[in-house]
């Protein structure tokens, strides 16, 4: 029994819980767009503990933050009340403060927001726990934790990515001491794979604010080891723009990956790649390639060509086409440079090489094995060679 006067209250020390279920909080400019949606919030407290402004523990379970435009009008809208205090007289009694013994979270994730949409749900699930935390009003409740994202695998089937043995953590402010309105996060992975390419003790420092994501990564990649980062933009459409820069790197790894029945370089290299994208479509890839080491080119896909020859030649034609393509094929050099760029599912190579016994000049055009015939006889389906020896 409990005696509802305040002494009876003074005495109560049962530990109570409640739930409270699908607390939305919306953005200051429009009721209707979520920016953080609670799904499972637990609230435990002692009515003794109430009358001293304390609870005990507070449990948020299935937490969405919708980062996006809106999130950031309400981190401004947040900062604006917490300077409010400060604007009022000095004999203003602000009451007794509020604490809250424990704060956790757990199975959270993040959605990518435009438009007051959610866009994107990013399969990543962080949680996180403070202690000890006073305010005085709810604007004074600075929202600064470490948000730590467990150690998973996990998968981005849209943008055929996987990272193995990821973990991490997030940071954000709500207001940010910093005077930043972004939202920070960083993620370290055992194994990455993108399309056909892996690395491994890969890093990855993404920073959200209210235009876009922003990021910058490294990874050890065949043997060397690559960097860059991307712009991802939050408007219609989510185009977005990647670079990426690369020492020392196994170029047969990387040919085997990326042409494994059309040729093959070895050596070591340095690179540099650009993408630009809408969404999961990449719309132009292009790069600079640099090998100043001695390294050995093949050219499988001549053998095609070879076959291709047409059977109505004659010996002696057919012969002199046969070792000129054959010299073509193979070269051994002690420095290549290239330069490419591919849209859709049309590209072209330019790639030259230098040698002891001389240099070779290549350009090749990558293109739909289902395109119009060039009409030249050594059109293979899928790679066009125009090659100069010297």
């Amino acid at each position: 029994a409990l005696t509802l006067t305040p002494e009876g209250i003074a005495d109560s020390s049962v530990l109570q819980t409640i739930e409270l279920s699908d607390i939305v909080i919306h953005s200051p400019l429009d009721p209707y767009i979520p920016v953080l949606n609670l799904a499972s919030t637990f609230v435990k407290f002692r009515l003794a503990d109430l009358v001293h402004n304390q609870i005990e523990e507070i449990i948020f379970l299935h937490p969405t933050l919708y980062v996006g435009e809106d999130l950031f009008w309400y981190i401004d809208e947040a900062k604006r009340r917490s300077a409010e205090p400060a604007e009022q007289a000095i004999d203003t009694d602000p009451g007794l403060p509020w604490r809250i013994n424990k704060l956790s979270a757990a199975f959270g994730r993040l959605a990518i927001a435009t438009a007051g949409a959610s866009r994107v749900a990013l399969p990543l699930n962080f949680q996180t726990q403070a202690e000890n935390i006073s305010f005085t009003n709810l604007s004074d409740l600075k929202l600064q934790f470490d948000v730590v994202i467990p150690r998973e695998d996990y998968a981005f089937p849209g943008y055929r990515l996987e990272m193995n043995a990821l973990e991490g953590n997030l940071r954000f402010g709500l207001p940010s001491g910093t005077g930043a309105s972004n939202v920070v996060n960083t993620i370290n992975s055992s194994n990455v794979r993108w399309r056909q390419f892996e690395g491994e003790s890969a890093w990855i420092s993404v920073t959200y604010d209210r235009s876009g994501i922003y990021s910058e990564f490294g990874s050890k990649v065949y043997g060397g080891y690559v960097e860059g980062g991307f712009a991802f933009f939050l408007r219609e459409g989510f185009p977005w723009t990647g670079w990426m820069f690369g020492t020392d790197v196994d170029l047969e790894a990387i040919t085997d990956v990326v042409a494994p029945q059309n040729f093959s370089m070895t050596g070591k290299s340095k690179f540099k790649l650009e993408v630009n994208a809408t969404s999961a479509i990449i719309e132009r890839f292009a790069g600079t390639l640099e090998n100043p080491e001695s390294g050995k080119l093949h050219i499988s896909k001549i053998n095609d060509i070879l076959e291709a020859m047409p059977g109505d030649w004659g010996t002696i034609r057919r012969d002199l086409t046969r070792i000129g393509l054959e010299t073509l094929r193979d070269f051994e050099y002690t420095s290549a440079n290239a330069e490419f760029w591919f849209v859709d599912k049309h590209g072209r190579i330019d790639l030259q090489l230098a040698g002891e016994t001389g240099s070779r000049n290549f350009e090749i055009i990558v293109h739909d094995a289902k395109a119009p015939d060039l009409g030249r006889w050594h059109r293979a389906p899928g790679l066009t060679l125009e090659a100069t020896r010297q």
